[in-house]
This record gives C-alpha cells, sequence and structure tokens, in this order.
C-alpha cells in the first residue's frame, strides 16, 4: 500500500509547509511511541477520503528538533494542523478517528 505521509525534516518544513497551497496535517512522532504507531495508521487510513484536499506530513521530532522546538512539541503523538502558514489547530495524544476526520472536516470546510 502506498504511503499517504510524506516524511519531512527541518529543511523541507517551509516548502512542504509553510509555502504548501493546500492545508497541512504534521504529525510529529517518535520510532519508540506505540501511540504514534497507531495515529499514524488511522492518518493512513483517512488520508484517502482527503487525498488533493489536504496534505499529510510526519516529522521524526528526535532528528528534527528544530521544529519540534519551533512549535513547542512537548507530548507524542502530536498534530499541527496548518493552513497558509499557520497553525489553525493543534492536538497532543492520541486521539480518535472520529475527532480526526471532524478536525479535518474543518480544515476542508474553512478553505
Amino acid at each position: 500500500m502506498e504511503k499517504r505521509i510524506k516524511e519531512i525534516e527541518d529543511m523541507d518544513f517551509n516548502s512542504e509547509i509553510i509555502n504548501s497551497d493546500k492545508p497541512v496535517v504534521v504529525d510529529f512522532w517518535a520510532n519508540w511511541c506505540v501511540p504514534c504507531k497507531r495515529l499514524e495508521e488511522v492518518i493512513e487510513e483517512v488520508a484517502e477520503k482527503y487525498k488533493g484536499d489536504i496534505n499529510f506530513c510526519k516529522v521524526d521530532v528526535i532528528n528534527n528538533q528544530e521544529i519540534t522546538s519551533r512549535y513547542g512539541v512537548k507530548n507524542l503523538p502530536h498534530l499541527l494542523f496548518i493552513k497558509k502558514g499557520k497553525v489553525i489547530d493543534r492536538t497532543a495524544g492520541s486521539i480518535s478517528r472520529d475527532i480526526l476526520e471532524k478536525k479535518l472536516d474543518t480544515l476542508v470546510e474553512s478553505t
């Protein structure tokens, strides 16, 4: 199955996220974080529904501390919902598929 979440690094953040013409969901994660892996599975599932409307990216917090620090990410998993370069919503910790889809619907509707 094709991955729908693009892995990005500190140096890619502006080009992939801030300058994106579409809303972006950024998943901050770590390899040792079990809830992160579960949430990634949920994101992969819902990404198909929002294909073309929302871009999905992930940032490894261990290898990308500049971005992690800039956005004050302290708890994992951590999602940022970014539109036109600005954070319009965020979550820290695990969230259900229903809550994620409601947030994504809001992100698309506000486009």
